[in-house]
């Protein structure tokens, strides 16, 4: 992957502006005033860290990989137990952007992103036996 598989709009924004213009978690829509928001990393930080490649090693707070959550929603996003960790993931991929799936897609593939934050089971193709 190269910088330019990244789109321009996407490249090394603050997170932080993100945060300050967005006012209500992405799961549950509680103002900020009535929860303090955190920052989830989509993609997280420590792939960047580790295992990123040079041209994508900047964009760990990129405005597309950050999105707002209340405490309470980042703990079930971030759940090791998948029984709950698995249907907060569902929910938050419904609130995501274009913006940020095509972040996604762009760094780490369709399959991770599938993978990661599973589609809505309504929308899966039933199997044909």
């Amino acid at each position: 992957m190269t910088a330019a598989d990244v789109p321009v709009a996407l490249r090394r924004l603050d997170s932080r502006i993100k945060l300050s213009a967005e006012r209500v978690c992405r799961m549950c829509e509680r103002d900020r005033n009535v929860r303090p928001l955190t920052r989830h990393h989509l993609v997280p930080s420590r792939w960047f860290r580790h295992h990123a490649p040079p041209a994508v090693a900047g964009y760990r707070n990129a405005k597309a990989n950050v999105v707002p959550l209340c405490r309470p929603c980042h703990v079930l996003v971030e759940s090791p137990d998948p029984t709950i960790r698995i249907p907060a993931r569902r929910m938050l991929r419904r609130a995501l952007s274009q913006a940020e799936i095509a972040f996604i897609v762009a760094v780490r593939g369709k399959s991770w992103l599938d993978r990661t934050y599973p589609p809505s089971r309504r929308n899966r193709r039933r199997r044909l036996s």
